[in-house]
């Protein structure tokens, strides 16, 4: 029986078959809430309440919809809602658009995720992947990023946070991770500004977007700070290190590694150790600098100093134990040298440079100024200079140690002999080639000017000579010297002694010698500074002869024995006659 219409109201129990239905060709109409109820216990129902239509599996299983090639899901309009095709991708749309869709090897998702997690795993390493369409990357676009996002609305800091993206870098040949984070302002979404990057050849830059080494912290504040923390509140030590590590083997199996380590101690006090090592042995300590600021330089398992210095540098190796200070600027103001003050009291010793002073060693001494001026100064040619910057003029010849002084002021030098028992005590040895060749020695009371004159270092010893005629050869005058005219002394001329007692003397009559001495003098700055340097020259001045008058002491005994020889023979003659 075909039907064209059925009304659900006046159907009867049996009254149509499926048959019927299967040749119907109208529509079949059902009031609102009136159901079409599938299955013995009438599981599944199709209806409509007035406002909304239904397809529900009331009973036991599953609700399986199916179809041969594709399944859609769309509005009246022809959007759709959901795509399925067998054997191809299951599609979600949003508003006809399509947002995610699976693929062979997972989701593809267009636009933005909000999720309340993300879970990703796998049985062999899972991987998000982030990828930009664009292929024509340049100089800081953006590759992709992951926001961190708050809702809380509160304190006005609603919005993102922090952000993780990774952007073009070097016109778009490479890329970096960039690090964003930002702070409420109050109102509005909060300001998010970049303060990490990673660069593509591993360099990071905290507060810079190109670091140049491999660590590079930069800050725009007063102080920029790295912090390494180490120990526990119930531990009584604990040691925060960098520690530092560089391949020396061609294996690539050994690494030198260096230590700088705080190690702190109850109390709050805290100990800076720098460690190094030779070999894989693992580092020792090097040097220390205590909570106090002492600095100790050791070898390995020495941590005290000896006499309570600031800074000590030891070492129980064969060898030699230096310290270094360098200075490659050749100026007239360059040097390098050490500088301490205490209480007001200042002193120096540097290496000047070659144009400044000639590479010379001073030594700088004062009370009371801030730069201290040359007391002493040791040259390149081993002269020792006091008072004195040139070992030439003011009567000076070329002297190895030349004591400039003022003798209204105190002595030049002052050698102190402690001993209070009696004795003769050698005050000063002169040597010539390594012998020694005379002394001043002294006593309690006395002292001696000695040269050599033991019998065991002589030969040719002759007491048969004639002084009498040499003697009188001998012109003593009377004079003053130009320096000093006011006193008139009794000497000799030395060039008239010469001829006769030639030990007596030294230097050639009217000899001369050439002199450095100073042009102009040097400029200096309010600082003492040698601004520039004095201009020296060269000249001829006199070479003064020297007479050493003790010399003439043996030719003064042997002509007083020769004149009393002759009085004897006098008197013996005359006592002769006298009793004839």
């Amino acid at each position: 029986m075909a039907l064209d219409r059925i009304n659900a109201t006046a159907l009867l129990d049996g009254g149509i078959t499926s048959a019927d239905l299967a040749t119907q060709t109208g529509n079949v109409d059902f009031a609102d809430n009136a159901r079409i109820r599938l299955g013995d216990s009438q599981d599944l129902q199709i209806y409509h309440d007035g406002s909304h239509s239904y397809i529900e599996d009331a009973g036991e299983g599953s609700l399986f919809i199916k179809a041969q090639d594709f399944i859609v899901l769309e509005n009246t309009a022809g959007d759709n809602y959901f795509a399925g095709e067998t054997g191809g991708p299951a599609t979600l749309y949003h508003a006809g658009v399509r947002k995610l869709q699976t693929t062979t090897t997972g989701v593809d998702v267009t636009g933005t995720v909000t999720a309340d997690g993300l879970d990703i795993s796998g049985s062999s390493g899972a991987t998000l992947t982030l990828t930009s369409t664009d292929t024509s990357g340049a100089d800081t676009e953006l590759l992709g990023q992951i926001d961190f996002v708050s809702s809380d609305v509160s304190s006005g800091s609603a919005g993102t946070q922090a952000r993780i993206k990774g952007v073009y870098e070097d016109n778009g040949d490479s890329s970096g991770i960039a690090f964003l984070t930002g702070a409420s302002t109050g109102s509005g979404s909060p300001t998010i500004d970049e303060v990490m990057r990673i660069r593509h050849e591993g360099k990071v830059g905290i507060g810079t977007t190109s670091p140049n080494e491999l660590l590079e912290v930069n800050s725009t504040g007063a102080s920029t700070a790295i912090e390494i923390r180490a120990g526990l509140a119930s531990t009584t030590t604990g040691e925060a290190k960098l520690v530092l590590r560089s391949l020396h083997s061609s294996s690539g199996t050994v690494y030198s590694r260096s230590e700088i380590a705080s190690l702190g101690v109850a109390g709050g006090d805290s100990d800076l150790i720098f460690r190094t090592t030779t070999d894989a042995s693992g580092p020792v300590e090097r040097m220390r600098i205590d909570s106090e600021g002492n600095v100790t330089i050791q070898p390995a398992g020495t941590t005290t100093r000896s006499f309570n210095e600031t800074v000590a540098i030891k070492e129980d190796q064969s060898g030699t134990t230096r310290l270094s200070v360098r200075n490659d600027t050749n100026d007239s103001n360059s040097s390098a040298g050490f500088v301490a003050s205490s209480a007001g009291n200042s002193w120096a010793i540097e290496c000047g440079s070659a144009v400044k002073n000639g590479n010379a060693l001073t030594f700088a001494l004062d009370a009371t100024a801030a730069t201290p001026s040359e007391k002493m100064r040791l040259d390149t040619s081993g002269n020792l200079l006091v008072g004195a910057t040139s070992n030439t003029g003011s009567g000076a010849s070329s002297g190895k140690q030349v004591i400039r002084f003022n003798g209204t002021i105190g002595n030049a030098l002052y050698c102190d002999d402690t001993r209070t028992s009696s004795g003769n005590d050698v005050a000063i040895i002169f040597g010539r080639g390594a012998t020694a060749v005379g002394t001043i020695v002294t006593t309690l009371s006395s002292t001696s000017y000695n040269t050599p004159s033991d019998y065991r270092l002589k030969e040719n010893v002759v007491a048969d000579w004639d002084a009498t005629t040499r003697l009188k050869q001998l012109n003593p005058v009377r004079f003053n010297f130009i320096s000093d005219a006011d006193n008139t002394v009794d000497g000799f001329l030395a060039h008239e002694v010469q001829d006769i007692v030639p030990e007596a003397i030294t230097g050639e009559k009217d000899a001369m010698r050439d002199e450095e001495y100073e042009v102009t003098p040097a400029v200096l700055d309010e600082d003492g500074n040698e601004v520039t340097p004095a201009v020296m020259g060269t000249r001829s001045v006199p070479d003064y002869q020297g007479i050493d008058q003790g010399k003439l002491v043996p030719l003064l005994v042997k002509s007083l024995q020769e004149a009393l020889d002759k009085i004897d023979t006098l008197e013996t003659r005359l006592e002769a006659l006298e009793n004839a």
